[in-house]
């Protein structure tokens, strides 16, 4: 009995303590925020809860020393029903009367017809609106003009000023463009942003694929917020946000690229009984301590939930690194507006290159960089994909890796043709199945009736296929997909197919460099072997150029030879390429003829010479007479023997004395391999390359 005495206590203690602390009395220099997460359930159904957690704040405002409210966004359920707005407004309106400053950016739901995509904000303006707010010296105005679609605040606590940035449901460009013009303007000030839809339930940001509210032409994630904008500037310190169900809070802490430590936080309780059950977060922010306290609340049930995703301390600036390497850590996935097939599919054997370091994703799409602490660009490249136009910028910093989320385009084509049996007439309803591509694919298909088939949106490289029908023996052949062109390749049963016609060259690929600078690459669009005749003579090749840095640069080209009888020249010499471009160049060279065959000289003293000679002579001294042309036909008959051009029955050749004249060789010369390389230099920047030539 005592001892379950002891344990009743025990538990009544602790939660004595709990409330303690999530009560305790709040004085300068700290002060409090209070966040209200997802509402609009309570606007829609249980007005009574919304105004619950408002008049608390009210009534707490001194005990927490509140200095501003957060709203997340989602103020209503449905956009369309005055009603909903109403209930909203007399809740915020509590806030109003007692002076306490607040913002409240637009949800999903707060868009007319709930369609963001329209970025229609009649009803959220109406009440949320520029008017509310004119008459606050903390509101500083809104964008576009005329609305609050986004706005920001300021506030000031013990002579720090602080601007609260409210931005729109994942922000448009212009938006994201007005956000700097406000930020640039106040360097002076601490950050704090809080918008719908910015971190994922797995703690970390938001991306295309998590979010299907809106195409990513329409809009910027959280991943694209913080890229585009926050990680740039050294006074962000808090993100605040909420918008997904599928779980109720999560957190991240990361450095921006000025070492800021930027805290990123996500709650929203809009899945749990009543729509939320009125949860509200309440951050206390202790400079003295550089923490920041949260515990979470509901002035409806009047509880505290204890767990560690909802009551924690975080630091709250950063104090300091604890180590030299830091780590960049991601997720590379197909981009969303791919077809299905490579729509947000993690992509396994992706090469990932930073500061000189390179890592391979895994089977998930996974991947992790170690590197010095620092910032850098981080670059992305496989075969079949083709990566974003620009690099990320990521910090690598000991005690706060990086979480990259990076989406590749694939490289497409299609194929097109017809099936016909071995009298030529078309077979509809063959079946077509391709194997293969860049991006290992599967894709079968059917003619029509006319045997007329297609296929799109193919990866790019080489496909077996495999043309079956009733009644006709199986036809396979091959297939090669080009990027952004039609293959034609039309089926016969019953004969030898011939390979398919070859399709347009490719442009040609980015390929790996061949040093540790990545920056400008040379690649060969076809073959580096070349095959010359015996002959020898001039040939050409053509290479492409390309620049993979974010600015435009001139690079120069030279070519060198192993051998000194061969040559070679580039025409152009110097390239001027744009950031992330190309161009091509053509290499002219030179090699020598093979060896030829070459017969041995007769010797002069042979006595068959001689002979011709004298009797050439004699003939012709007695040219006049009759005798003189059956004699100088004698002499010459006699020296064509002597060399070699015929043979005499009644005529024997001595052996020829030994000679240092090439013999005759009846041996075909042998092949002659020479070995040239190119290589374009920029800056620091330079790739060497080689290709041969044979002569044979």
């Amino acid at each position: 009995m005592r001892r379950r005495r002891c344990q009743v206590f025990a538990v009544a203690a602790f939660f004595l303590i709990v409330a303690c602390v999530a009560a305790a009395q709040v004085t300068s220099p700290d002060f409090s925020v209070v966040v209200l997460p997802d509402t609009q359930y309570y606007s829609e159904s249980h007005p009574e809860i919304f105004t619950a957690q408002t008049q608390w704040i009210v009534n707490n405002r001194s005990n927490y020393n509140i200095q501003f409210v957060l709203h997340e966004g989602d103020i209503v359920n449905i956009a369309e029903q005055p009603a909903q707005w109403q209930n909203a407004d007399a809740a915020m309106r509590l806030l109003d009367a007692a002076q306490i400053p607040y913002v409240a950016p637009p949800g999903n739901h707060d868009y007319d017809g709930e369609m963001p995509s329209g970025r229609g904000t009649t009803a959220f303006n109406a009440y949320f609106g520029p008017s509310r707010y004119a008459q606050y010296g903390w509101y500083k105005g809104g964008f576009p003009s005329g609305t609050n679609d986004n706005s920001y605040a300021v506030f000031t606590v013990n002579g720090q000023q602080y601007l609260v940035l409210s931005l729109e449901f994942i922000p448009r460009d212009s938006a994201l463009a007005w956000a700097r013009t406000v930020l640039d303007a106040n360097a002076d000030k601490e950050i704090i942003v809080v918008t719908h839809s910015y971190m994922w339930v797995d703690s970390t940001r938001a991306d295309e694929c998590n979010n299907n509210d809106l195409a990513p032409t329409n809009g910027n994630q959280g991943e694209d917020i913080w890229q585009k904008l926050l990680n740039n500037y050294p006074n962000v310190s808090l993100v605040l946000s909420g918008h997904f169900t599928a779980a109720t809070a999560s957190r991240r802490a990361e450095l921006g690229l000025h070492q800021n430590l930027v805290n990123q936080i996500f709650a929203n309780y809009q899945q749990l009984t009543n729509g939320g059950n009125g949860w509200l977060r309440i951050m206390t922010f202790r400079p003295s301590l550089n923490r920041i306290d949260v515990v979470t609340y509901s002035p409806f049930l009047n509880q505290y939930m204890t767990d560690g995703e909802n009551q924690f301390s975080i630091a709250w600036h950063n104090a300091g690194l604890a180590g030299t390497t830091g780590a960049i850590t991601g997720l590379v996935r197909g981009d969303r507006m791919a077809p299905a097939q490579y729509m947000c599919v993690p992509i396994a054997g992706v090469t990932l290159a930073a500061g000189g370091a390179t890592a391979q994703t895994d089977s998930n799409g996974l991947f992790s960089l170690t590197l010095p602490n620092g910032n850098y660009s981080l670059s992305a490249s496989a075969p079949g994909w083709r990566a974003p136009a620009e690099s990320d910028q990521q910090g690598a910093y000991a005690g706060f890796p990086s979480n990259a989320k990076v989406f590749l385009k694939p490289m497409l084509g299609s194929v097109a043709g017809k099936v016909t049996d071995p009298s030529g007439n078309p077979v509809g309803g063959a079946a077509l199945a391709f194997s293969g591509g860049a991006i290992p694919t599967a894709l079968n298909v059917t003619t029509d009736a006319g045997g007329n088939y297609a296929a799109s949106s193919m990866s790019v490289g080489t496909y077996q296929v495999t043309a079956s029908a009733s009644g006709q023996t199986t036809a396979t052949t091959t297939a090669t997909i080009a990027d952004g062109a039609t293959t034609t390749l039309n089926i016969q049963f019953g004969s030898a197919n011939p390979p398919p016609p070859p399709p347009p060259p490719p442009p040609a690929p980015p390929c790996a460099a061949g040093t540790a600078h990545s920056g400008i690459t040379i690649c060969f669009p076809g073959s580096n072997q070349l095959t010359l005749p015996s002959s020898g003579g001039s040939g050409s090749i053509a290479i492409s150029v390309y620049n993979s840095t974010s600015a435009a640069v001139a690079v120069s080209l030279a070519c060198t030879a192993d051998s000194a009888s061969t040559g070679c020249s580039l025409n152009p010499a110097s390239l001027n390429l744009q950031a992330n471009g190309s161009s091509t160049a053509t290499v002219n060279f030179t090699v020598p003829a093979l060896a030829g065959r070459l017969h041995p000289p007769f010797p002069l003293s042979s006595p068959l010479v001689f002979a011709g000679l004298l009797a050439g002579f004699a003939g012709i001294a007695v040219k006049r007479r009759a005798r003189a042309p059956m004699l100088f036909a004698l002499a010459l008959a006699i020296m064509l023997v002597s060399c070699g051009g015929g043979s005499s029955p009644n005529i024997t050749t001595p052996p020829a004395p030994p000679s240092s004249s090439p013999t005759v060789n009846p041996a075909a010369p042998s092949p002659k391999t020479y070995n040239f390389t190119v290589t374009a230099t920029s800056g620091a920047n330079s790739d060497t390359k080689a290709f041969q030539v044979t002569v044979q």
